[in-house]
């Protein structure tokens, strides 16, 4: 339900479409001709258009105030969030073209100001989980150069040809080409910062605690806004701010107000969210305030199940995650792009903006993983674990001139995969060669030559004992790792010679009592994790 002031944020019929596909769509109807209908659908973010023939059901002039009955809360509250601060993705369509010029049917009324920027927009593709087949999203590439605008009147804009001779490699005639009527553009709108508060919540007889759900709604609701464009602070940042604050005035987070996090956070608008429990449901306000006016804009007032399933919200904050990821990375975002990010579990950046470290979900790294990290030099820890990982994949990271961390455990890589790696990452400290073949004589050779080398994982690795010995020459290294492999006493004695050693592990190998024992006396300050 919408609790506005009407001047703000006036209310629009909804329709609900089902197609003899099976497909459904809900949202504003934007267009409409005898043969085809284009609407903007609310859950998946997008504007489609479809063709009357392949409706099978079609209902109008649905109350906006009863959307959370077609889609989930928080992808409405998102969508009228943009609409309430004009803020966020706007698609618009070309209406007409002829020598009078190219027009789209959005102009003030939507938050187009003269002198922004349209693109033309693919056709929508959709993101498929490839390991759940479950549908995350649907993402619009941008095609061509942007364009500048001129705003005609509240619902119409067009192309500024006078300016287009500025654009380099476009010319007017080809701007009419492409600008056909009925395809969709994006059009820039002014960028506008949201901070969503933390939820409140009020405990009652059904509820005494809300924490989970209120951490939940937050992180959907962010996500929901990613995918609709809008500017908003991640959760990850407001939860820094909301730390930072309460340190500097000596008091708990949990009393840290949204105002002031957004003040902070320089935003530009402010959601504050309470959620109330009543029996199965939970009802959830939205309140929003312009800090550049400090006006009061609206509510929105929306309901949702207690301990709701949740897939809905999974899918559309690893939506996100490809967005922010995509963002912060400067990766153009298409369908496979966008399944690749999604999957990233962590990443950080140094104070150049440049990718230092990055995980991924997967426990096995995939071709199109290893591409894309070995675009960013600055790296300095990767993980390349699984058997499609080859002496050739290790190759192409060959540009981390920054590596210090690598990780190869179950890798189909041999001693090959070591002697690229001593070669081409010379801040190398770290390496897992566990459940590999890597450690040959030549192998092992090589890894004596890596300088800066500490600690060698070598879990259940196939293990050339005579070829240890080589080990006698690494300079730095600290700390072994030998569980699960076939070391002997033949190995250990080598080890021996290995006067930096510090710590060993040897659970599940094949060394004896003796063979620990005489390790001890020749290196008494190392310390031995094994099975005796």
């Amino acid at each position: 339900m919408l609790i506005a002031n009407a001047a703000l944020a006036e209310t629009v019929k909804m329709t609900r479409v089902q197609t003899f596909a099976g497909k459904k769509y809900f949202g504003p109807v934007v267009a409409e001709s005898d043969t085809s209908l284009q609407m903007f659908d609310i859950a998946a973010a997008v504007l489609v258009k479809l063709d009357k023939a392949d409706l099978k059901v079609r209902v109008d002039n649905i109350d906006e105030l009863i959307s959370e009955s077609y889609v989930t809360f928080p992808s409405y509250a998102a969508w009228k969030i943009g609409q309430m601060t004009k803020s966020g993705r706007l698609e618009a369509l070309v209406v007409h073209n002829s020598e009078k010029g190219v027009f789209f049917n959005a102009g003030t009324s939507e938050g187009v100001q003269g002198g922004q920027r349209c693109v033309l927009l693919k056709e929508p593709e959709t993101i498929v989980d490839p390991v759940t087949d479950e549908v995350l999203g649907v993402i619009r590439e941008r095609v061509g150069v942007a364009l500048p605008l001129l705003v005609r009147g509240e619902r119409l804009s067009q192309v500024d040809l006078e300016a287009v001779s500025k654009v380099g490699n476009v010319t007017v005639q080809q701007v009419r080409d492409a600008f056909t009527v009925g395809r969709s553009v994006e059009i820039e709108r002014p960028a506008r910062k949201i901070v969503i508060g933390p939820p409140k919540w009020t405990p009652t007889k059904d509820a005494e605690s809300l924490e989970d759900e209120a951490n939940f709604l937050h992180s959907h609701l962010i996500a929901e806004m990613v995918r609709h464009g809008i500017s908003v602070i991640s959760k990850q940042q407001i939860e820094f701010i909301q730390k930072s604050v309460a340190e500097e005035q000596k008091k708990p987070a949990a009393d840290v107000t949204d105002i002031e996090i957004a003040k902070k956070a320089n935003a530009n608008v402010m959601v504050s969210a309470g959620m109330l429990a009543k029996g199965t449901t939970i009802e959830t306000l939205l309140e929003i305030t312009n800090l550049e006016t400090n006006e009061y804009a609206g509510a929105i007032l929306g309901k949702s199940r207690l301990k709701a399933d949740r897939k809905d919200a999974a899918r559309a904050i690893a939506f996100a995650r490809g967005v922010e990821v995509g963002r912060l990375t400067n990766t153009t975002l298409n369908a496979s792009s966008l399944l690749l990010l999604a999957q990233v579990r962590d990443i950080v950046l140094n104070e150049n903006g440049e990718v230092t470290h990055i995980n991924f979900k997967t426990p096995q790294a995939t071709e199109s993983q290893i591409a894309f990290i070995s675009k960013h030099t600055k790296i300095e820890s990767v993980s390349a674990h699984g058997p499609q990982v080859t002496d050739a994949q290790v190759r192409k990271l060959s540009e981390l001139k920054s590596l210090q961390h690598l990780g190869l455990y179950n890798a189909n890589v041999t001693d090959e995969a070591v002697a690229i790696a001593r070669k081409n990452h010379p801040r190398l400290s770290y390496i897992n060669l566990g459940s590999t073949r890597a450690l040959t004589a030549a192998g092992l050779e090589e890894l004596s030559l890596i300088p800066n080398l500490v600690q060698v994982y070598a879990q259940h690795a196939k293990i050339d004992n005579e070829g240890l010995s080589h080990l006698k020459n690494a300079a730095n290294l600290r700390n072994l790792i030998f569980d699960g492999s076939d070391l002997s006493d033949v190995g250990l004695r080598h080890l021996q010679e290995v006067k930096t050693l510090s710590f060993v592990k040897l659970v599940k190998t094949k060394v004896t009592l003796e063979g620990i024992a005489a390790f001890k006396d020749a290196l008494p300050s190392c310390e031995v994790v094994s099975d005796f």
